[in-house]
């Protein structure tokens, strides 16, 4: 099993650097993983990120990418409910990397 350091605890992840147990997401969880995956967080990032958290808190399952862009959208303004502005807050693969930095379970399909 391999393990992230945060602030002196360790914490399982994946092979991939994903979280093994959801409860054990925090902030400071979350900045690790970013910075693992050199993302730099700014406040757009903990919106996609909390609202992440907040839709698999009540449906317990991770958005389609649709359904989460129009999310984003109502919640954070049209202008950031969109692929662009997701992909350029999380490069190359922004379902799977929001996702992993807001410790969700790993998607084995499209988000």
């Amino acid at each position: 099993m391999k393990t992230i350091n945060v602030k002196d605890r360790d914490v399982n992840v994946d092979a991939d650097g994903y979280l093994l147990d959801y409860k054990d997401w925090d902030r400071d969880v979350a900045l690790v993983l970013a910075g693992i995956e050199k993302i730099e967080m700014t406040e757009d990032h903990w919106i996609v990120v909390n609202l992440l958290r907040d839709y698999y808190a009540i449906h317990e399952v991770v958005p389609t990418t649709r359904e989460f862009l129009k999310l984003l959208g109502e919640k954070a303004g049209q202008n950031k409910g969109n692929a662009k502005f997701f992909a350029k807050l999380f490069p190359n693969e922004p379902g799977k990397l929001s996702g992993k930095v807001a410790g969700l379970p790993k998607l084995t399909g499209c988000m």
